[in-house]
């Protein structure tokens, strides 16, 4: 979900008193200015932008030809993850989010 997503998604956890990260986990994808602004902090997946521009460019002008491009993303931890409470629930809800568990929050 986009951050802006997560910002709607924030506050109607806040509604039903669901409080995160420690009943839900929220990470968000594009790592936007106004993230900042939540709390706790939004874990979420940034977008370089510029490269995203690069390969927006370097599509257009090879559309005739099929080319798959890869694009770098980078996973910011922050607190709005945590780890699950069972071990089935970390299989199944926190898959891929093992860097946030070893790595430092910002």
């Amino acid at each position: 979900m986009t951050d802006l997503v997560a910002m709607g998604v924030y506050r109607g956890l806040h509604t039903r008193g669901l409080s995160v990260p420690d009943a839900v986990s929220v990470v968000g994808f594009d790592n936007t200015y106004f993230r900042r602004f939540l709390h706790p902090p939004l874990t979420t997946v940034d977008l370089p932008r510029s490269e995203l521009s690069r390969l927006v460019v370097e599509v257009l002008r090879e559309r005739a030809r099929s080319k798959k491009l890869t694009l770098p993303t980078q996973l910011i931890c922050r607190s709005s993850t945590a780890a699950s409470r069972t071990r089935a629930e970390s299989v199944n809800v926190h898959a891929g989010l093992g860097a946030c568990r070893s790595r430092s929050r910002i």
